[in-house]
């Protein structure tokens, strides 16, 4: 995609500040003051069929700004487009449909399924709830959900809390494809997984990305991950995004102070040292 054409998704000075908190003093509350601003005016834009990753220290502003994009937060300040049209702003409910529109793939597997309905169960729930598919093709697609993320047929019957970590997040984005959706928010998705199946987890996100055109923002803290998956980044602390570039290019000359520390941070092999005794 050419840089100038027009965004998939557009963030227009989106910020975010999670309610109020009342002081506490000698046992007696007084004023509720703001919180601090969990995301400050934020604009950023996603092309159709990129891999955007987003990094930071926890606690930076990625999964609100995911969230925001997502439909799951609604801002303080500022709009989210989606193809020309705002489906979340400050002035009104998120207006983006779960259907054809952006879906959201959740750190753990361990929690976001509901650990007492079978796997195939789930998928076919949002087939019929949302009209996805005719009744009588529900189970059809079931299990070419199943196949498409490298699940076998007999995984439709069984719960979660049979299944590997790695096998639940087969299962998570096999539910958010289930949705159709142009956008994916892959929100620290191998995080809580052993390294061999993340790596697992990555090449499967990159086959669907490129088979069914997805176009996915990748929240991570892991340099090395986002290095290797996306073709842009931004980089997130205390609620702001300062930097954005294509990977290769920040990761490698890095014009923020704060990136530069982020990449400083991450451990590296020093080929010439000899181990220390004890």
């Amino acid at each position: 995609m050419s840089d100038d054409a027009a965004p998939l998704v557009e963030v227009r000075a989106v910020s975010l500040t999670y309610g109020r908190s009342p002081r506490r003093l000698t046992g007696r509350l007084r004023p509720s003051t703001p919180n601090a601003p969990a995301l400050r005016p934020t604009s950023l834009q996603l092309r159709a069929g990129e891999c955007f990753g987003l990094v930071g220290e926890s606690g930076s502003g990625k999964t609100t700004l995911g969230n925001c994009i997502a439909g799951l937060a609604r801002p303080t300040t500022g709009e989210v487009w989606y193809r020309g049209v705002v489906v979340n702003s400050a002035h009104g409910r998120p207006r983006l449909t779960r259907a054809r529109g952006v879906q959201v793939i959740f750190q753990s597997p361990y929690t976001s399924l509901n650990p007492r309905r079978k796997v195939g169960s789930v998928l076919a729930e949002i087939l019929r709830v949302h009209k996805l598919r005719p009744r009588e093709q529900v189970w059809a697609r079931v299990l070419e959900l199943l196949e498409e993320v490298g699940l076998a047929p007999e995984h439709a019957d069984v719960r979660p809390g049979r299944l590997s970590g790695g096998q639940r997040q087969r299962v998570a984005i096999a539910r958010a494809l289930a949705f159709e959706p142009e956008v994916v928010v892959a929100d620290e998705v191998v995080s809580a997984l052993d390294a061999s199946v993340q790596a697992q987890i990555l090449n499967l996100l990159a086959r669907l990305r490129d088979e069914l055109n997805l176009t996915v923002l990748f929240i991570s803290h892991d340099l090395a991950v986002v290095r290797q998956t996306c073709d842009r980044v931004g980089v997130m602390t205390r609620g702001e995004l300062v930097e954005v570039g294509d990977v290769d290019e920040v990761l490698a000359r890095p014009r923020h102070p704060y990136t530069r520390a982020l990449l400083d941070a991450v451990p590296r092999l020093d080929a010439g040292a000899t181990p220390s005794d004890g």
